[in-house]
């Protein structure tokens, strides 16, 4: 047992890092002006067929108005390659505390799109736990599924009030097949139960058939088509049911030189869609695209512009702009600046502004190999 626990030390390491960084900006959810201070720890232990990983980062916030707040962040994920052909992964995501609106300047989401706003809370609670696997069923045929537990919102009853607690099951499954060298078609399953707080459901089964092309060197396109079956409960209207369609197309195109790159992402889509302050299921139309020009892996600029819409009589109205830059003169220093603009019309805050403003800047130091 003691070699077994030497050889495991020895095959472990040990990160941490601080960030730093401020805010300003047009009543940037809920905070006008907002420093932040982020220490984080990070292990990691490597086996020959095992991967597994810790992090815990609170996340302490000073307001203009004189007052801390703390998020707690935490992540494990786990990685077993049980045989060529057959990899086991479990995952858990923990955040619990004040939640208010980080700007992420591509570290973590590259490419991500619309975020609604949400009003700060002091003990908002998101929890992803997830187990899965992925088999190589043959030279051109995998199978992935995947079995979780997802919770979101405030947690006492006056939180709730305006983000609604959230959580539920959720199930998922894939079916990749490879046509040809450029040409791969896939299946997807996805089914959801969530309880809501005001004692409201709801189920959906998504399914849906994509096709993924790689049209040259460096672009590939996706397209995907499918249905989703919803139902409702409600204490005072009690239950209904339905369906919306779905529909999607991608376009990934990488421009390689020498020292550089540039990463250009558009999406267009039609689906279901939870609306996180009102925990409805609603059938949204987004609209996305996202540039990234990279030089020598330590300089980036990204530029991103979105838009969204709920297909629903009073549905919320989303749009964003945003600019950053990221620049890492050391492996383990680097420093972002950017700015957005952020447009929403929410039906359940009517006195919230539409347009908000952005800017902000962050300075992060790690050390590598503590052990």
């Amino acid at each position: 047992m003691g070699a077994v626990l030497l050889a495991a030390l020895l095959a472990a390491r040990l990160d941490a890092a601080v960030e730093t960084g401020g805010h300003v900006g047009s009543q940037t959810a809920g905070a006008r002006d907002l420093a932040e201070l982020q220490p984080s720890l990070t292990g990691t232990l490597e086996q020959p067929a095992l991967r597994l990983q810790g992090r815990y980062a609170p996340r302490f916030l000073w307001s203009a108005d004189q007052h801390l707040g703390l998020r707690h962040e935490g992540l494990f994920a786990g990685n077993w390659q049980q045989s060529r052909n057959l990899q086991w992964t479990a995952s858990e995501n923990f955040r619990y505390g004040r939640n208010d609106f980080i700007q992420d300047a591509g570290a973590t989401r590259p490419f991500d799109f619309v975020e609604t706003l949400v009003p700060v809370i002091a003990d908002d609670l998101s929890t992803d736990t997830e187990l899965g696997f992925g088999l190589v069923a043959s030279r051109t045929v995998g199978l992935s599924a995947s079995v979780g537990y997802l919770t979101y919102g405030g947690r006492s009853a006056a939180s709730q009030r305006v983000l609604p607690f959230q959580h539920g099951p959720q199930l998922w499954f894939g079916l990749d097949q490879d046509l040809t060298r450029n040409d791969r078609v896939s299946t997807e399953m996805y089914a959801s139960q969530s309880f809501a707080s005001g004692d409201r459901q709801n189920s959906q089964l998504k399914l849906s058939e994509s096709w993924q092309s790689q049209l040259g060197p460096t672009t590939r396109s996706k397209l995907s088509v499918g249905a989703s079956a919803w139902r409702k409960w409600r204490p005072v209207e009690g239950g209904s049911a339905g369906w919306f369609p779905v529909a999607s197309a991608a376009l990934e195109r990488d421009v390689l030189q020498r020292r550089q790159r540039f990463e250009l992402r558009a999406l267009a889509s039609v689906g279901p869609h939870m609306n996180p302050l009102t925990a409805e299921l609603l059938e949204r139309a987004e609209l996305g695209v996202s540039a990234r020009w990279i030089r020598q892996d330590n300089l980036s600029i990204r530029g991103r512009a979105a838009a969204a819409r709920e297909l629903a009589a009073g549905g919320s109205r989303l749009a964003q702009g945003t600019l950053d830059v990221s620049y890492q003169p050391k492996p383990d220093i680097s420093i972002s600046v950017g700015a957005g603009a952020f447009w929403q019309q929410v039906p359940s805050l009517p006195d919230t502004p539409a347009l908000r403003w952005l800017a902000f800047t962050a300075l992060t130091f790690g050390a590598r190999n503590l052990i």
